[in-house]
């Protein structure tokens, strides 16, 4: 039983670091796409089917 919550905390440490650079790599990528829509001079811009 030990093993299995050492092993299960391994892999929660993981998949918590895992989550923390998906988050960054997001904020990341949102934050270059804000630059690029000031850049050029929007104000919305979305893809959603919704805003066609």
């Amino acid at each position: 039983m030990k093993a299995q919550a050492e092993q299960c905390a391994e892999e929660c440490g993981t998949a918590a670091e895992a989550a923390a650079l998906a988050a960054t790599e997001v904020a990341r990528v949102y934050g270059q796409d804000i630059q690029a829509m000031d850049d050029s001079g929007l104000q919305i811009a979305s893809a959603a089917a919704h805003h066609e």
